[in-house]
């Protein structure tokens, strides 16, 4: 059985499409080699698992995986599950001048943080009741940005290993003081030269990717342990402080951590702003 909702609703960086459950049976495919994808798709697996073919390339998606798909995407995917696979897709379009990224993305599998979890479901939960909500479409940009902000560009070349090894590392030591000057030294270029690659390869700066990986690390750990205080998730996360901290989170995922806390164990629910 498939649960659609749709509505057209016009913002100034994007039009929302809808929002929508799927539930299949165990075999079930859905092919869009001969008709693209019309519209960018958000697609967080909940039961079962999505095997999707691309370009000759299979990757499987399992609960927990968001899949992003581009428009104009051309690819199959099977659904199999016993007995039945669940996912929740969120649809949405950027205007004709282009993405307000800047940048071009493939399809590519994410792990979603508890945070994406809690938004997508909510979108999809209450998209047929208060699709013009100001409620809703704050948590639906909101979830876009940040996933936006774990996906990895196509500019990111293969000709750039250098870069590819500084975000490796950044994920593998975020949660500790890092300098322009200690991640360049890992990559073995000049602080200068290292600063302006890394950016125009990902469209953020290291400090700013850094802060991301922390973040969605900070997202878990509050979602985990309900006993925990800020000050200690700020230690342990690498920030120089819980002041620094509260305005990093809020910055990237629009919540306090104390609310965020909060919604992840069923106090209160979030307050944006």
């Amino acid at each position: 059985m498939r649960e659609r909702y749709n509505m057209d609703i016009c913002a100034r960086q994007f039009t929302v499409i809808g929002a929508a459950q799927y539930r299949n049976q165990y075999g079930i495919i859905d092919d869009f080699r001969d008709r693209p994808r019309n519209m960018n798709s958000i697609c967080l697996v909940k039961a079962g698992a999505g095997r999707f073919v691309r370009d000759g390339k299979e990757r499987t998606a399992r609960p927990g995986d968001i899949v992003f798909t581009p428009v104009g995407t051309k690819y199959f995917v099977e659904w199999t599950g016993r007995p039945n696979s669940t996912h929740m897709s969120l649809h949405f379009s950027f205007p004709p001048m282009g993405n307000p990224y800047r940048q071009s993305y493939s399809q590519q599998i994410v792990r979603a943080t508890p945070g994406l979890e809690a938004d997508i479901a909510f979108i999809v939960a209450n998209f047929a009741s208060e699709p013009s909500s100001l409620r809703l479409l704050s948590r639906y940009y909101g979830m876009v940005d940040t996933l936006f902000g774990m996906l990895v560009p196509d500019s990111l070349p293969e000709t750039l290993p250098e870069i590819q090894k500084a975000r490796q590392f950044i994920d593998e030591n975020c949660c500790r003081k890092l300098t322009i000057d200690e991640i360049a030294a890992q990559c073995g270029l000049s602080r200068s030269y290292f600063h302006h690659q890394f950016k125009v390869a990902t469209g953020i700066t290291p400090i700013e990717y850094k802060n991301r990986a922390a973040i969605a690390i900070a997202e878990r750990i509050l979602s985990e342990n309900r006993g925990i205080t800020i000050e200690e998730v700020s230690a342990m996360t690498g920030f120089e402080s819980a002041a620094y901290f509260r305005r990093v989170f809020r910055k990237l995922t629009r919540k306090t951590p104390t609310g965020y806390k909060k919604t992840c164990h069923g106090e209160e629910p979030v307050v944006r702003y």
